[in-house]
């Protein structure tokens, strides 16, 4: 029930934290991959650290004749996509201008940037490569999302530190739990789709950050990236298949109401 063996899976933002991290587990249950990032030296090097059974997929995101230049590429080169995961998006400490800092300091253009890349081009991908999915005995598309799209931020978290809470990615991100919501509805019962909402991921924030942080965690831990790897293949195999239209919080119980 959890054999991923000859299943075709796609990762959007493979060159990222999380996409590179599962991209190297997920190899080594047999699957084949297909690797989307916007970033070619993060490709080369996570092409470094897989075998053969994988096809790199240089482009931007942004770009939509790019994504669907490939995307006819991907219908002409595979018989089917067994499973799509979405992990492509600006973080909360992402370096773009206005992002990560104060209220009055967010600057608007950002919005455009986080609404689409978390929207709109999941919406895209699964529209060019609709067929494919059809193809799959049991298809699933696994959307990555965040504590904040449904959970409103705890602003004590982030006193006296240098990370900021962005009102467009937690805005962004609940927009796309609606879109995951919208696919299930519409794609069932050929195509599962579903969130995994992760907590914050440990990272370099800073020791401050990470003691708030924790401390409004129940597991008194921040997320880590070897958390996500048992829903993601709990998603993508038969053990999920009456499962769709779902929000999976990964949060150490940060999202307790």
């Amino acid at each position: 029930m959890i054999n991923l063996k000859n299943k075709v899976i796609l990762i959007t933002g493979a060159g990222g934290s999380i996409g590179s991290y599962l991209s190297k587990k997920l190899e080594k249950t047999g699957c084949k991959l297909i690797l989307f990032d916007n970033d070619k030296k993060k490709l080369i090097s996570l092409k470094k650290k897989l075998s053969k059974n994988f096809f790199i997929v240089d482009c931007d995101l942004r770009n939509r004749s790019k994504i669907e230049f490939f995307c006819n590429l991907i219908n002409k080169k595979y018989k089917k996509i067994d499973v799509l995961i979405h992990s492509a998006s600006p973080v909360g400490t992402s370096d773009l201008e206005g992002w990560n800092t104060e209220f009055k300091k967010q600057n608007i253009d950002n919005w455009d940037i986080s609404y689409n890349l978390n929207v709109t081009v999941l919406f895209f991908l699964v529209k060019n490569l609709h067929n494919l999915l059809l193809k799959s005995k049991s298809a699933s598309i696994i959307n990555f999302g965040s504590i904040y799209s449904e959970c409103s931020p705890k602003n004590n978290i982030y006193k006296n530190t240098k990370i900021f809470n962005p009102a467009g990615y937690s805005c962004s991100k609940s927009a796309s739990l609606y879109l995951t919501k919208w696919l299930a509805s519409t794609l069932g019962p050929k195509i599962r789709c579903n969130m995994i909402s992760p907590g914050g991921l440990k990272g370099a924030q800073g020791k401050l950050f990470i003691k708030n942080y924790s401390k409004e965690v129940p597991l008194k831990r921040m997320t880590n990236l070897n958390d996500l790897i048992g829903p993601v293949i709990f998603l993508s195999s038969e053990m999920s298949s009456y499962i769709t239209g779902q929000n999976i919080f990964v949060d150490g119980g940060f999202s307790i109401k």
